[in-house]
C-alpha cells in the first residue's frame, strides 16, 4: 500500500485545507500589464559551502513572468486578507506601473509596502528549493496580524522601462552567522538561509526587498555614494519621504543590476575578504 503523502501547510497560518494558486503578483494585473512574454527567466542566488562561489541557478520557464502561481497558500487566506492587501493596494501599484503622475503618501506607501512584502513571501515559493526559503514564520504571521511590513524590512520602488538588462525576477539568499556559528569543519551543515534580497519587474514599476534576521545587516546596508540609485530609489519601508511623486526618471540598464544585485555582491566580496574563506 502507498503511504500518504501528508498534507500540505499554508505557509501564512500553517492551515492543511483546501490550498489555492495564489498569484505572485495578483491576478488583476493581467488586465492592467498585457502578458507579452511567451517564456521568461527566474534566477536565484545563494551562498554555497563555505569557499564556494556563489550559487546561481537561471531557469527557464514557459509563460510570462506575471503568471506566476505557487501553492503555498489557503483558500481562507487568499479569499480573505491576502486579497484584502491586494485591494488596498491596487489604486497605488496602477499608476507606478503604467508610470502615470502620481503622489504616494504615508497611506499609499504602507498599502504598496505590504504588497511587496506579500509579493516577496509568496514569490519565494518560486524557486522550487525549499532550502530557499528565508523570511521568517515570525515575518510571515506578523504581516498576517498586521497587514502591514514587518519591522527591519527596507523596500525601494524605482521606475525602469525594460531594455537591455534581462532581469525580471531575481531572489538572493544567504545564512547571516554570529562567529560563534562558524565551524572550521567544511564538511559541517550550512545554517540555512535567514537573509533575503528580492527584486521584480511589473511595467514600469521595480521593487527591491530587503529582510534579515540580523537587522544591522538590512539597517547599514546603502547603495554606493556616487550612485544615482540614492535619489531614483525611494524606499517606502520605512519611508524617507512623507511625500513621493511619481514618476521618477527611469534606471539605465546598469543601475537596474546594481539595484538587484548589489547587495548579493556586497555580502559575496565581504565574505571573501574575512581571512579567506566564507564566513557567512
Amino acid at each position: 500500500m502507498k503511504t500518504p503523502r501528508p498534507r500540505q501547510a499554508c505557509v501564512f497560518c500553517g492551515s492543511t485545507g483546501k490550498m489555492t494558486r495564489e498569484h505572485v503578483w495578483g491576478d488583476w494585473l493581467r488586465q492592467i500589464v498585457p502578458a507579452e512574454m511567451n517564456k521568461h527567466e527566474v534566477r536565484a542566488e545563494r551562498i554555497g559551502a563555505p569557499g564556494t562561489p556563489i550559487q546561481a541557478e537561471m531557469q527557464l520557464r514557459a509563460g510570462d513572468p506575471l503568471s506566476s502561481t505557487v501553492k503555498v497558500v489557503c483558500a481562507a487566506c487568499n479569499n480573505g486578507w491576502l486579497s484584502r492587501i491586494q485591494e488596498r493596494a491596487k489604486p497605488y501599484l496602477i499608476p507606478l506601473i503604467r508610470a502615470e503622475a502620481a503622489a504616494l503618501g504615508a497611506d499609499g506607501q504602507r498599502a504598496v509596502a505590504a504588497w511587496c512584502v506579500m509579493a516577496t513571501m509568496t514569490g519565494e515559493y518560486i524557486d522550487r528549493d525549499p532550502t530557499a526559503i528565508a523570511v521568517s514564520q515570525a515575518d510571515r504571521d506578523y504581516l498576517m496580524a498586521h497587514q502591514e511590513a514587518p519591522p527591519g524590512w527596507r523596500i525601494w520602488i524605482a521606475r525602469y522601462i525594460p531594455h537591455r538588462w534581462p532581469g525580471r525576477w531575481l531572489h538572493f539568499t544567504v545564512p547571516i552567522l554570529e562567529g560563534r556559528e562558524v565551524s572550521d569543519d567544511p564538511a559541517d551543515r550550512l545554517k540555512p538561509v535567514n537573509t533575503q534580497s528580492t527584486t521584480f519587474v511589473i511595467g514600469q514599476l521595480t521593487v527591491h526587498t530587503l529582510s534579515s534576521a540580523s537587522p544591522p545587516i538590512v539597517d547599514r546596508w546603502n547603495w554606493p555614494l556616487d550612485s544615482r540609485l540614492n535619489w531614483l530609489a525611494a524606499q517606502i519601508s520605512s519611508p524617507r519621504e512623507s511625500m513621493l511623486a511619481w514618476p521618477p526618471d527611469s534606471l539605465r540598464d546598469d543601475e537596474a543590476d546594481l539595484l538587484a544585485n548589489g547587495f548579493s555582491r556586497m555580502i559575496d566580496a565581504a565574505s571573501r575578504s574575512m581571512t579567506g574563506r566564507r564566513l557567512f
